[in-house]
C-alpha cells in the first residue's frame, strides 16, 4: 500500500502556490518602481499590458516546469536531484524565450516589463530553492527506504 500512495509527496502544491505569488509580485513591483520613479501622475502607453504580460510568461514557462518536475519524479524518487534542474531548465529557458518573443512583438515599454519579468523570475526562483531544499531530505530518504 505504501508504494501505491508515497508517505512524503511531491512538493507540488507549494512551488505551484510560490510561483503564482512571485508573478503577482512581479506585477506589483512594476507598479512600485514606476511610482517611485514617477514624475508625473501618467503611465506610458503599454505600461499596464508590460506589467501583466512579462510575469505572465514566467508563470506559464513555470507550469511547464512543474509538469516536468512531476513526471520526472513522480514514479522514482531517486530522480528528484534531475527533476529540479530539468523543471527549473524548463522554467528559465522557457519564461526568458516567452518575454523577449512578446517583448519583440509587442512593442512594450521596456522598463516596466523586464522589471516584471525580473522579479517574478527571480522571486521564483527564490521560493523554487526554499521549498526544494527543505522538502529534499525527506523525500530522498524516503527513496533510500524503498530501494534497501
Amino acid at each position: 500500500m505504501s508504494m501505491l500512495v508515497p508517505r512524503n509527496p511531491l512538493p507540488v502544491q507549494p512551488l505551484a502556490v510560490a510561483l503564482v505569488a512571485s508573478c503577482l509580485l512581479g506585477t506589483v513591483a512594476a507598479f512600485a518602481f514606476r511610482l517611485a520613479g514617477a514624475v508625473s501622475g501618467e503611465f506610458e502607453p503599454g505600461f499596464l499590458t508590460a506589467a501583466l504580460v512579462a510575469p505572465l510568461c514566467v508563470l506559464l514557462a513555470g507550469v511547464a516546469g512543474l509538469y516536468v518536475f512531476v513526471n520526472l519524479a513522480r514514479h522514482d524518487r531517486r530522480r528528484l536531484p534531475a527533476a529540479v534542474m530539468a523543471s527549473s531548465g524548463v522554467r528559465l529557458f522557457g519564461s526568458v524565450a516567452m518575454a523577449y518573443g512578446l517583448y519583440a512583438a509587442m512593442a512594450l515599454p521596456k522598463g516596466p516589463f523586464w522589471q516584471a519579468f525580473l522579479v517574478a523570475g527571480v522571486l521564483a526562483l527564490v521560493v523554487e530553492t526554499i521549498v526544494v531544499t527543505r522538502a529534499l531530505p525527506a523525500l530522498m530518504a524516503q527513496s533510500g527506504e524503498a530501494t534497501s
